[in-house]
């Protein structure tokens, strides 16, 4: 899996459509962004990986193509540690939904699937709180590429 698409923005500054390729080569004068977008990067790879504990307030939307070219769009809002959005769409139709200020979170397997409720622990994202490779491999290929 690989990502076709990031996009990031937190109060100050904004990355977005960052198209990306099997190979990569990021040139630029100084201070234009280079650092700091790896940085952006890294840091998404941390949450999800839950090595970094506290959320900022800041926004990612990142999409995917699976190994068997499906497209995934992953995205998630933060403020102040907490988590306000985080959505999965598989193939432009949304599978994962968490929404402001609700303590449960919404998944499917698919688009024509029924959908199951889970309330995931505190400061943990919904992606990060399955642990279904079965029934949820979307959520699994995310987080095994982080």
């Amino acid at each position: 899996m690989r990502i076709l698409n990031f996009s990031y923005k937190e109060n100050d500054w904004e990355l977005e459509d960052l198209n990306l390729q099997v190979i990569n080569l990021i040139v630029g004068q100084n201070g234009t962004g280079k650092t700091r977008t790896l940085d952006k990067i890294d840091r998404f790879v941390k949450i999800l990986t839950q090595q970094a504990k506290n959320f900022e307030t800041e926004e990612w939307i990142i999409e995917f193509l699976t190994k068997d070219e499906q497209l995934l769009r992953y995205e998630l809002k933060t403020i102040k540690n907490e988590v306000v959005k985080e959505a999965l769409f598989l193939n432009n139709e949304l599978i994962l939904e968490r929404k402001k200020g609700e303590k449960t979170f919404r998944i499917r397997t698919n688009a024509e699937s029924d959908w199951d409720i889970y309330t995931p622990p505190a400061k943990k994202l919904a992606i990060s709180s399955i642990n279904d490779i079965i029934k949820y491999p979307h959520t699994a290929a995310i987080l095994n590429w982080a």
